[in-house]
């Protein structure tokens, strides 16, 4: 069983905000570069990766690759199929190399902080997280999966974490 939560970058101060908008359009502009290639029967190698001009690091790039795969894979499979699928909103489904949570040791206002990479290398921005009592069973009874989401919505930034946990089957009589 998974369930997910969406937690408020809002406590970020502007550039950080501003980091993770550049973030977003460059992880955007790859996606959808990727998918303009994929229709165009043009490889996606790991060569083609290396020699993309970008200020995206490699493994950015690489999740941008599989970004782009599940998009082309589920419009593939739509039967009414429609128009090419193109990344519009500014999700990043990144892995915990991207973005670390890491529990907060003295703060009172606040319960974790987010380690995020952005385009300048080595530079990662944090940002502190506020928790809740229900999210916070959660974090003490489930496992935390690996994919992260970076989204926005109405102009604001949330981190999307996921959880699973394992659930016996009922027996049938």
């Amino acid at each position: 069983m998974k369930r997910s939560f969406k937690f408020s970058l809002a406590s970020a101060n502007i550039d950080k905000l501003r980091a993770l908008d550049k973030l977003s359009q460059e992880y955007k502009k790859a996606v959808n570069y990727f998918l303009k290639r994929l229709f165009q029967k043009k490889d996606l190698s790991e060569e083609f990766l290396k020699s993309y001009n970008s200020p995206l690091s490699y493994r950015y790039k690489q999740c941008a690759k599989r970004r782009t795969f599940k998009l082309f894979k589920c419009w593939s499979r739509n039967k009414k199929k429609g128009d090419k699928p193109k990344l519009k909103n500014p999700s990043l489904i990144l892995d915990y190399r991207f973005i670390e949570l890491q529990k907060s040791k003295n703060s009172n206002s606040f319960d974790y902080w987010v380690k995020i990479a952005t385009l300048d290398k080595g530079k990662p921005i944090l940002i502190p997280l506020k928790s809740n009592e229900y999210a916070e069973q959660y974090f003490k009874n489930w496992q935390l999966i690996n994919d992260r989401r970076l989204l926005k919505q109405n102009n604001n930034w949330f981190l999307e974490l996921t959880f699973r946990k394992e659930t016996l089957l009922k027996k049938e009589d």
